[in-house]
């Protein structure tokens, strides 16, 4: 019986891992590097070469981090025709603001009266705009469980030899995530399956354009969550409720040094520290008590309930401090 719940629970994180894989166009997973340009610089410094996309559909996985990045990105075909393009945009809190514009620079095409790029480009190249009608449609994507803005979408015609290139901003300097797809060819002739699930892990987890992750402030946030799990079990346990409570304390107390090294007790650290003072005198309370060889007191009942309430709040406020203060 426990050898098939295991079974069970490595086959359900295989799913997790392979069926995102598996996208509804069969796109290539590419994650965009650190070669992104600000305003006004040198257009060729910036660029990331793609495959073919008429080879190989492409789905680029970018950001844009900064106000007045710009992502380029640069592709040469093998055949003529017609390939379809789009930029997706995932519905996120943190892309609220977010509105990406996608522009195709391609040779030999009419002017459509775009002078306000961000970067200058190749004389011998025009701009053309692509976008989707507004409001923007919401789709779900249900092989990658993601829910999409298409924020534009076309078919460019291209011809065999020619370096088309592809350019991503934001015009109100906003901050987001994109996807960007290009192609329809389903190809996995040159990428293994273990590339492709560690693109799709890496790109679920938003590690994308080379950021910097902060480890500390993720030990300390994991230290904290812990302590006050190890705590809050402690504080319904009879047998080893000390040493888990203070086992749960100290590690809550030492991400809670960790998370909050930068700004001391500002914030909500001083109502955190209050409760944990709270739930520590609750249980010496409840601990140098007499004995009793049944149940709890309602005394002793009533200690441990303002102990777990307290607990649970600083567990909040934890939560408050991650999505609002911080």
């Amino acid at each position: 019986m426990f050898k098939t719940k295991w079974f069970w629970v490595l086959f359900a994180w295989l799913l997790v891992l392979i069926v995102p894989t598996l996208t509804a166009s069969a796109h290539q997973p590419i994650l965009e590097r650190d070669r992104a340009l600000n305003e006004n610089e040198q257009f060729e410094l910036g660029v990331y070469p793609l495959k073919d996309p008429t080879t190989a559909s492409l789905a680029v996985y970018g950001r844009l981090s900064s106000p007045t990045e710009v992502d380029n990105y640069s592709f040469t075909v093998s055949k003529s025709g017609t390939i379809p393009m789009q930029l997706l945009v995932p519905v996120r809190f943190s892309n609220q603001a977010f509105e990406p514009e996608l522009f195709v620079l391609k040779p030999g095409i009419p002017s459509q009266g775009i002078s306000n790029l961000p970067v200058e480009i190749p004389p011998e190249y025009q701009a053309q705009k692509l976008s989707s009608p507004r409001p923007w449609q919401v789709f779900f994507e249900p092989f990658s469980f993601e829910r999409l803005y298409r924020v534009a979408e076309a078919k460019i015609e291209v011809n065999a030899g020619e370096t088309y290139y592809l350019m991503v901003y934001s015009p109100n300097h906003c901050q987001g995530d994109y996807t960007l797809g290009v192609g329809s060819v389903e190809n996995f002739s040159d990428i293994t399956l273990i590339d492709t699930m560690k693109s799709v892990a890496q790109m679920k987890l938003g590690l994308v354009d080379a950021q910097d992750i902060p480890w500390m402030d993720i030990n300390g946030l994991f230290l904290f969550w812990f302590g006050i799990t190890v705590s809050l079990i402690a504080l319904i346990c009879t047998t080893i409720r000390n040493y888990m409570l203070w086992i749960g304390f100290c590690l809550a107390l030492l991400g809670a040094v960790i998370l909050y090294r930068a700004t001391g007790t500002n914030g909500v650290a001083t109502f955190q520290l209050f409760l944990a003072i709270i739930v520590l005198g609750c249980n010496t309370a409840i601990s140098r008590a007499p004995r009793k060889p049944d149940s709890l007191t309602s005394g002793h009942l009533f200690t441990k309930i303002i102990a777990i309430v307290a607990w649970i709040v600083i567990a909040l406020l934890l939560i408050w401090y991650v999505l609002i203060s911080r």
